[in-house]
């Protein structure tokens, strides 16, 4: 059997590691000649150094946040910590974001433990960001101070990144075959250009997606519009989201309306109140027995966002 079949037989099934695929890749590249194939397999196998040049399936995903900290009364564990309450400029840094830069074989551990892991954000931030929220820089409880604050990262997130790799892996031998009979042969190739066009738009295309929670969640649903109140209570009622828990958020942003018109304030709220907020940190706090996904407390606070303009 050619190096070329072995490779599909393997991608095709779950029998063969992605460790020993992406081995046979890099001796495959070797033998006709396409660099760009090689450095892709070595980059999978050792890892990336940085989000430059990340190929899509490996991110960046919406991550779920949570902290550990405290304040004079009690002390807060899995505490979320909402993107909503940051502005712009750090909702889209990688304080929120997951990207993927391990290796295939860590990959691949993690995934079989089958348990969350974390990847932690960094001490000097964590130390200070009750100053932050004392300078209202962020809208957190300026009381509590942060002991360790970290992205979650559930197992089936990684399960689908290793997915992805092994299906582009499929898609591309195949590809090979067809465009590239002396490929079959592994016989150096006189212009390795068009393989290396088909490699790069195979690999690097960003038309696949990563399943990160319940089938049962639509991520590609339309968010409601700004300020329409019926239809942000329909859309989060799609995403598993009671009855009670919905009147809960009614009276939040009913009484931020009340406050703000008090205050004087007669334009549209630019962001959500201190009740909304407190609200959203609820419901995620909560988020397994409510909507049990990661996903779906993405899209919880994406709604609000788009709710408010933020």
């Amino acid at each position: 059997m050619s190096l070329l079949r072995q490779i599909q037989d393997g991608a095709a099934g779950d029998s063969v590691s992605l460790a020993s695929l992406l081995r046979k890749i890099k001796l495959l590249a070797a033998r006709l000649g396409v660099k760009e194939m090689g450095e892709w397999a070595e980059r999978e196998l050792s890892g990336y150094d940085s989000t430059d040049g990340l190929p899509p399936y490996r991110g960046p995903f919406e991550a779920v946040v949570l902290g550990h900290g405290a304040d004079m009364v009690r002390e807060y564990h899995d505490f979320s910590i909402p993107s909503i309450a940051f502005e712009e400029k750090y909702r889209e840094s990688s304080l929120f974001k997951l990207y993927f830069l391990n290796g295939v074989a860590e990959l691949e551990s993690l995934a079989e433990a089958k348990e969350t892991a974390r990847a932690p954000w960094n001490a000097d931030i964590v130390a200070t960001l009750h100053v932050f929220a004392q300078k209202g820089i962020v809208q957190l409880n300026p009381n509590i101070h942060w002991f360790e604050i970290w992205k979650s990262i559930p197992y089936p997130t990684t399960v689908g990144v290793l997915d992805a790799i092994r299906t582009r892996i499929l898609d591309f031998s195949l590809l090979l075959a067809e465009e590239e009979p002396l490929a079959e042969r592994e016989q150096r190739l006189a212009d390795s250009g068009r393989v290396s066009n088909v490699f790069l738009n195979t690999i690097y295309a960003t038309s696949a997606n990563i399943a990160q929670g319940n089938r049962d969640v639509t991520q590609t649903q339309e968010l409601p519009a700004p300020f329409d109140t019926d239809s942000l209570m329909d859309y989060l009622r799609g995403l598993g989201l009671d009855d009670e828990t919905l009147n809960d958020l009614q009276e939040a942003l009913d009484e931020d309306a009340e406050e703000e018109e008090e205050d004087g304030e007669s334009d549209e709220p630019k962001r959500p109140g201190r009740r909304a907020l407190a609200w959203l940190n609820n419901v995620m706090a909560t988020a397994t027995t409510k909507v049990g996904t990661p996903v779906a407390t993405t899209l919880i606070t994406q709604a609000l966002l788009h709710y408010f303009r933020f």
